[in-house]
């Protein structure tokens, strides 16, 4: 229960801050820091500092003296022996349950998004087809080459779940377009370029990679309630900053067209996340702060700092454990009776509240 408290506790401190901190100095800041600091999260949460199994054994225990009592010469051992068991059976009748809840929490979890996954791209292998208009593959080769990536496909989906271009498959990215896009004939060779150099930045940072491995640390740790938070202001800080990316060497009218790309895109985007992928456009009520982040100057000296300090304050919850358990380990008690030294937290002389 202390372990689940814990990380509930910790993650959302760290969430909290970071929400109040770019709410205060996002104008100033922009997302980049903060995509650093949900990797460093996401990074200390892959290496806890100390066992489980250890957490749950640590716990008061009670011991009656008289059933203890063999001899005096041999009195010793025979409570330290009797007192391991007791705190085994302890562990086995009780704080077990926790560990086997989150285990299984954590594998229906896993089984549920892969399970996801696999559905959704056997709906892509069934219902899309390689891009065949020149035009587009064109554009597609020149953002290739800014972005420096050899091999990208585009794939036409005919699928009615998504109305925007986005990324699918962290090993062979695909990138998908809705024949919608195709059939209405609105997008110029330069829209379609700007929106090529959007998807295609997300794959040269591995966003997609980075969108996994956040849902499986959520997975592992599905208790801890902050990391849905987490989740949500982690998508909006990568699109933000493939937005930066994109537009930094882009003049103020270039920047315009990116945005009105964007925003001609986002007048049909559907409402529904899907699973594994990553879109051009998200959900329309982020769009306002996509579009002044696009703007926005921003000094680096200032995002450096800021990282810093947030990764201070998550390895300071690393350490003040540390320095719990050192201390735990340290303490040490003697029993009044026999002056049997006992390492732990023990209640002496419980036979005398009993026979109360």
């Amino acid at each position: 229960m202390a372990f689940i408290i814990k990380w509930n506790l910790s993650i959302g401190i760290v969430a909290f801050m970071a929400y109040v901190v770019q709410k205060i100095m996002g104008k100033r800041l922009g997302h980049y820091w903060r995509k650093i600091v949900w990797i460093l999260l996401t990074l200390k949460m892959c290496f806890p500092f100390w066992s489980v199994t250890e957490k749950f054994r640590q716990h008061p225990f009670m011991i009656s003296m008289p059933a203890y009592y063999i001899g005096e010469q041999n009195q010793k051992t025979a409570i330290m022996t009797k007192m391991g068991n007791v705190s085994i059976r302890r562990w086995m009748s009780g704080e077990k349950f926790l560990l086997y809840i989150w285990i299984a929490g954590m594998i229906l979890c896993l089984l549920f998004h892969a399970i996801q996954y696999r559905i959704w791209k056997k709906r892509i292998f069934a219902e899309c087809k390689k891009m065949q208009k020149n035009s587009v593959l064109e554009a597609l080769k020149k953002a290739s080459e800014v972005c420096k990536i050899k091999k990208t496909e585009i794939w036409v989906c005919e699928n009615q779940d998504f109305y925007s271009p986005m990324l699918f498959g962290v090993r062979n990215t695909k990138v998908l377009i809705p024949q919608e896009m195709l059939e209405t004939e609105n997008y110029s060779y330069e829209e379609w370029y700007l929106i090529f150099l959007h998807e295609l930045t997300h794959q040269k940072k591995h966003d997609l990679w980075y969108k996994r491995f956040l849902q499986i640390i959520r997975d592992v740790y599905w208790f801890c309630i902050p990391m849905l938070w987490v989740q949500k202001m982690a998508n909006i800080d990568i699109e933000c900053v493939c937005d930066e990316t994109v537009t930094k060497h882009m003049n103020l009218t270039q920047r315009k067209d990116y945005c009105n790309v964007i925003l001609k895109v986002a007048s049909k985007q559907t409402k529904k996340e899907l699973s594994g992928v990553v879109s051009m456009v998200s959900e329309t009520e982020i769009l306002k702060e996509r579009f002044y982040n696009v703007f926005l100057a921003r000094k680096k000296l200032r995002i450096y700092v800021t990282v810093f300090l947030f990764g201070i304050i998550i390895l300071s919850f690393s350490e003040m454990q540390i320095a719990r358990q050192i201390w735990s380990s340290s303490h040490i008690e003697n029993c009044p009776k026999c002056k049997a030294a006992v390492q732990g937290e023990v209640v002496w002389n419980a036979w005398e509240n009993e026979k109360m």
